[in-house]
């Protein structure tokens, strides 16, 4: 394999956070995760609702501590400072996707307004929550029955991500984090029981259980709480990457 394609040498663990409300919302947490991760050779990515070239951005510095980038709500993986696009994954959650007619099937429901056009991503077909329309909490479940009843009806096999009370994201059904996460540990030879995950909302949900050891800030969504009795899944106290270094302590890592 190129180098890109390969994790860091002489390290058997990796750790892949969220980016928003996880990772960077604490500057001095962030410096302390960067360096135990540098000094324990980590295997270090992150996993993201953001495009590449958003995240990118957003990350700063924080690029030159990074070994790869789940992005666009795991849809698409790159390596070597986001530069290499991995086609074996991409050819993976392509099949039996068609854009054009996951838009077609979705357009008009009730309280989904559609995101803008630089939004969109050609695996990830993404809409607002309009709670001017909606109105009750309650009624949100009406809205996603009948969403996947017409993704159903057309044999159009795909995943409805709901995160942040605000975004919904319509992915292929091989797609998602968690999934990109055990492709990485199947081309790199990982065992899924040394990965390490951190998240704060819906589509974060299936990295942060499965069997990987995931760690839910302090600072999570509502969306999440499904999650608490989960085995291997820590709710920390503490927010942002506070509650990644508590995770860490409570799984001995650090």
């Amino acid at each position: 394999l190129a180098p890109y394609y390969s994790p860091p040498e002489n390290t058997k663990y990796l750790f892949v956070s969220d980016i928003d409300q996880t990772l960077i919302d604490d500057n001095k947490a962030l410096k302390i995760i960067r360096s135990i991760v540098q000094k324990k050779s980590i295997g270090f990515g992150v996993a993201t609702g953001r495009s590449i070239e958003s995240a990118l951005e957003i990350l700063g510095d924080t690029n030159e501590s990074l070994n790869f980038y789940i992005t666009s709500v795991g849809t698409e993986i790159y390596y070597h400072n986001g530069s290499v696009k991995d086609e074996h994954w991409e050819k993976h959650v392509s099949e039996g996707w068609d854009f054009e007619k996951v838009k077609e099937a979705s357009s008009g429901i009730h309280a989904l307004s559609f995101q803008p056009e630089e939004n969109q991503r050609p695996y990830k077909l993404s809409y607002y929550i309009n709670w001017d329309m909606l109105g009750h909490e309650q009624n949100v479940d009406g809205v996603f029955k009948e969403l996947n009843d017409r993704l159903a009806q057309r044999n159009l096999p795909c995943k409805v991500v709901y995160s942040h009370r605000h975004y919904v994201d319509i992915i292929p059904q091989r797609a998602g984090k968690g999934m990109a996460i055990r492709h990485l540990c199947l081309r790199w030879k990982f065992d899924v029981d040394n990965v390490f995950t951190a998240g704060d909302a819906g589509n974060d949900r299936d990295m942060l259980e499965g069997g990987l050891r995931g760690i839910v800030v302090g600072n999570h969504h509502p969306e999440l709480k499904v999650l608490r009795n989960q085995p291997k899944v820590y709710f920390a106290q503490d927010f942002f990457g506070w509650g990644i270094l508590e995770g860490f302590k409570h799984y001995n890592f650090i």
